[in-house]
């Protein structure tokens, strides 16, 4: 069983190489879109009460990872393979600082304006950016330096866009994440202002101030009912010990 994965890997592998090679920027844009939309999926199907929404992966993976993402990587690494190819430690670090103040900006607008249009008419474009940006690029400044740097030194030029992707995949999970955290936020400051409650009534609405008397009522006889039946069997259970 072992060595029969082992070969549809190992087939896999070859086909996707040759495949690379002769077409390399479809497979890539491929690719890339499968990364894209699958790192939105995971985030989706792990949000509590919440309806899987394939338009917005539709949106993530095919407008940002398949027709955005995997041009500019590829257009980008196939610039500095031409125009510097050097591998040395200045070559590198100033690849990397380049790389961190055009393209990353611009990719992380991007990301965070698709993924505001699949969230229209709720989100605004313009709005997301204008709030997400800074936070999302700074927190970038933690983790594409590295990938930036390792990639120009240790990548062979046909899977750069690929190695990108796959951190992307665990990158753009964040965007999203961030994207529902500061969704939670915008409910509960539009339900405290509409209702009039405070933050922990609201983000907390099982607060026993909160429960209607009859529901009270019957939750404490819940309760002393397993409470009284756990206690009797555990008497019983050192009655019959001793």
């Amino acid at each position: 069983m072992t060595n029969f994965f082992k070969r549809i890997i190992y087939g896999f592998a070859i086909r996707y190489d040759q495949a690379l090679k002769a077409r390399p920027l479809p497979v890539k844009m491929v690719t890339s879109g499968f990364v894209v939309g699958a790192s939105d999926v995971c985030i989706q199907l792990s949000t509590h009460d919440h309806e899987y929404d394939l338009r917005r992966t539709l949106l993530v993976g095919g407008g940002y990872g398949f027709f955005w993402f995997a041009p500019v990587i590829h257009l980008v690494t196939t610039t500095w393979a031409r125009v510097l190819p050097s591998t040395s430690f200045g070559a590198l670090t100033f690849k990397t600082i380049f790389d961190m103040t055009t393209s990353f900006p611009i990719n992380v607008s991007v990301m965070l304006g698709m993924n505001a249009l699949a969230r229209q008419p709720e989100v605004n474009p313009l709005d997301s950016i204008y709030d997400n940006f800074w936070p999302s690029y700074t927190k970038g400044w933690m983790v594409w330096p590295f990938v930036g740097f390792t990639m120009y030194r240790y990548i062979p030029l046909s899977y750069r866009v690929l190695y990108v992707n796959t951190v992307s995949f665990f990158w753009n999970g964040y965007l999203c994440f961030r994207f529902k955290n500061v969704d939670q936020m915008e409910n509960v400051d539009l339900k405290v202002k509409v209702t009039g409650m405070n933050h922990s009534q609201v983000v907390l609405p099982f607060l026993p101030g909160q429960i209607p008397p009859e529901k009270m009522k019957a939750l404490v006889e819940r309760t002393t009912k397993k409470m009284n039946e756990h206690y009797t069997d555990w008497s019983v259970k050192i009655v019959e010990k001793k």
